[in-house]
């Protein structure tokens, strides 16, 4: 996941002045007051205006990935790694890996990989 970081506006893009602080769940405010909210908006429709004016509002963007480039991911970190076969064992404690058909698959990679590890154990847990 790329992540593109930027910077919140902070000063109104009507009139300059200072921005109040930030709501925590609202969007980022670009306007001061509803007064020059409304004189934007005014100015932007007016038939008068033969150009528009382009106002950039900087975001934050997060781009998606696969599930191959999750893995890939995590196959780089050891803590990932850790996190993902200590999800598993807590998954072949509770008996799911072994009941649930939907984790077969997973749970014959997981004694693929005893095997390579640990060429000579055959007895298996699960």
């Amino acid at each position: 996941m790329q992540t593109l970081s930027v910077g919140v506006p902070e000063s109104c893009a009507a009139c300059g002045g200072p921005l109040p602080p930030p709501a925590q769940l609202c969007r980022t405010r670009i306007w001061c007051s509803d007064r020059c909210r409304r004189d934007a908006y005014t100015r932007r429709q007016s038939p008068a205006q033969s150009a528009a004016e382009v106002r950039v509002v900087e975001r934050v963007v997060v781009q998606e990935h696969g599930l191959a480039e999750c893995a890939h991911r995590v196959a780089l970190s050891p803590v990932a790694c850790m996190n993902v076969l200590r999800e598993l064992r807590r998954l072949a404690e509770a008996g799911t890996l072994q009941s649930s058909p939907k984790w077969q698959r997973p749970r014959l990679a997981v004694e693929a990989l005893v095997d390579v590890l640990h060429p000579t154990s055959r007895g298996r847990r699960w």
